[in-house]
């Protein structure tokens, strides 16, 4: 008996990748007018669709979700228009349809969401230390501006470790588990098996029976570590805590401080991706950091120009000779706006469309949807660096290269932001 759709499938795989319906939307690229009609009036989900949203749950958490296939949501809705009855296949019997072709090859560059394998590309020093972290028992800090690629970076390397045979926790500060000591540690133990958001991040904690204190609930994780360790034939668990930067603040400091003395015992590997180092974070709090000097700061900074032409090259088939000297010149080589206009550049190679319109998009985009959030958030010294290399003055440019905002000639990293600087700061 064929399984029908239901919404509550849907309901469930939402929770438990702890989005909102919004945001699977926005990660699957799926049109949120179509999405709503496949929750609220409870319609079929296209085959296309299907995909998007599978895709989208596999790059959020590629373990968890390794085995999740279409079949999960049910029998999917039939796409009009993919056959037609007019068209027959000359070497076939009579009567036997053909599909229509689809209208261009898969994108080949990566998506603007979290990039694992095989659309993951660079960082392989990144990588390297992630993977010495783990043999020798150490921590790193992994610090980054926004859309700089840390959640990429995690998932890659979730992946891989997991293929290694390491036992991982892949953890999001937009989850349940920055609520706190109690959320965080039951996510830990129960793993990707349970649906954290059935209820709460509370109701997790209570599944796992966990101790009401920071001390009773540390105690409780490093139980598990010790016996994953011994189960897995002495490889330490993996913890990666991807946007750490609420959870950290507002997690009781006792079981921070026990968290880093497991670091310290060398009963695990831990990494903690945040938008400014862990002093700073704290500084501004009027507290000092709990990790003392326990984690290695790794900044998550722009790709390295080989990286960023692979990147590109990965659209040569659409290319014309100016083409990838044109994306470096106005992206630059950051991971994000690089991936955001070479997908507009080659789909509109395929559609004919000229270069300017694609730089239209392009700019409407970076300047309305991304740079604004962006500059809130950083420092008066950045603001203050920034405006002063789009003006072309001369800046002490060491902490801005490496952070990401300037390049090796202390330039703004991308031609689409030096002209948003210079006509809007």
């Amino acid at each position: 008996m064929t399984a029908r759709f239901r919404v509550e499938d849907l309901e469930a795989l939402c929770r438990r990748a702890a989005w909102s319906w919004d945001q699977w939307a926005v990660e699957a690229r799926v049109n949120r007018r179509t999405f709503d009609r496949i929750r609220n009036k409870g319609n079929r989900p296209r085959g296309d669709t299907v995909l998007a949203l599978v895709d989208a749950l596999k790059r959020k958490n590629p373990k968890e979700f390794a085995d999740l296939s279409g079949s999960a949501l049910g029998p999917r809705g039939r796409r009009r228009g993919r056959t037609s009855p007019s068209r027959r296949c000359p070497g076939c019997a009579p009567g036997r349809r053909v599909r229509r072709p689809r209208c261009g090859p898969r994108q080949p560059l990566p998506p603007l969401g979290p990039a694992v394998p095989p659309a993951f590309i660079g960082r392989t020093g990144l990588l390297r230390e992630l993977e010495r972290a783990a043999l020798e028992g150490f921590g790193l800090s992994l610090v980054g501006e926004r859309r700089m690629g840390k959640t990429s970076l995690l998932c890659t390397w979730a992946g891989r470790a997991a293929e290694l045979g390491y036992t991982v926790r892949l953890l999001s500060g937009q989850g349940p588990e920055r609520l706190g000591h109690r959320e965080f540690t039951a996510a830990v133990i129960a793993g990707p098996a349970v649906d954290a958001g059935a209820g709460s991040g509370l109701a997790a904690a209570e599944q796992c029976a966990l101790p009401e204190s920071p001390d009773g609930a540390a105690d409780r994780l490093a139980d598990w570590c010790r016996g994953t360790r011994a189960a897995s034939g002495g490889r330490r668990p993996i913890l990666l805590l991807d946007e750490a930067d609420t959870f950290l603040v507002r997690c009781e400091r006792d079981f921070l401080v026990r968290l880093r003395g497991l670091l310290t015992e060398r009963e695990l590997s831990l990494a903690v991706a945040t938008g400014r180092t862990l002093p700073a974070l704290y500084a501004e709090q009027g507290r000092t950091s709990p990790f003392a000097n326990a984690l290695q700061l790794r900044r998550v900074a722009l790709l390295d120009e080989a990286s960023a032409r692979g990147l590109i090259a990965r659209g040569a088939d659409r290319w014309q000779d100016d083409d990838p000297d044109w994306l470096l010149d106005w992206a630059g080589t950051q991971a994000f706006y690089l991936s955001l206009l070479a997908r507009g550049l080659y789909d509109a190679r395929g559609d004919g469309e000229p270069r300017e319109r694609v730089l239209d998009h392009f700019r409407d985009e970076a300047v309305n949807q991304q740079f604004a959030p962006w500059w809130a958030a950083l420092d008066d010294g950045a603001r203050t660096a920034l405006r002063r290399a789009a003006a072309g003055e001369s800046v002490d440019g060491a902490e801005w290269r490496e952070r990401g905002l300037l390049t090796q000639d202390n330039r703004p990293f991308a031609r689409v932001l030096t002209q948003w600087l210079n006509e809007t700061h």
